[in-house]
């Protein structure tokens, strides 16, 4: 099924949780689908815009045999004290008969600084948890990042990436082959 040098590498979780099998083969497809868009039309499909990542990441869902449907109107709580519900959109839900997730991302193409990546995967946890918690299983912020680039500022900022890793429940780093399509993916439970 994967190509050489294609696939998601997990930087960190914990394998004995079951939505981890289910995150493995769902990014590991959409490592096989940023390679093939690569290859088809030479282009990086996460370097546009959170919309056209998370698109991508959908059809990775369905293609690793997981139900999936991105950016649809559902109610989540509002702001404020009563928190009442409000007519919201979700970026993403996923899952199957055993298990399903509330997914909702940020992404980010620069300044991978420590306190930037803190603060921006911060308010994707924020997102998820307007989520209602009796609507899915899990309820996660999600953060893309997709460094680009050579020299010593993308060495650090690869370094920052790999250190942010370890604050976040998991992480994995998506290759597409040969050096394309590089993406990070941290997930964080609310």
């Amino acid at each position: 099924m994967a190509m050489a040098g294609v696939g998601a590498e997990k930087l960190k979780g914990n394998e004995t949780h079951r939505e981890y099998r289910y995150f493995q083969s769902w990014l590991d497809h959409a490592a096989l689908l940023a390679e093939r868009f690569y290859r088809e039309c030479d282009d990086d499909p996460f370097a546009y815009n959170e919309t056209a990542s998370v698109s991508l990441l959908c059809s990775a869902a369905m293609a690793s045999g997981q139900l999936a449907l991105a950016e649809f109107t559902q109610e989540k709580r509002g702001i404020g004290r009563g928190r009442r519900y409000v007519r919201g959109r979700w970026d993403m839900w996923m899952g199957t008969d055993r298990f399903h997730c509330g997914l909702e991302f940020k992404q980010i193409k620069t300044r991978f600084t420590a306190d930037r990546l803190e603060q921006v995967m911060a308010a994707a946890v924020r997102c998820a948890a307007a989520i209602e918690k009796t609507h899915t299983d899990r309820r996660l912020g999600c953060l893309i990042a997709t460094p680009r680039g050579e020299g010593a500022m993308h060495r650090r900022a690869l370094a920052n990436l790999k250190a942010f890793a370890q604050e976040c429940d998991y992480a994995w780093r998506i290759d597409a082959g040969d050096g394309h399509c590089r993406t990070f993916l941290f997930f964080r439970y609310v």
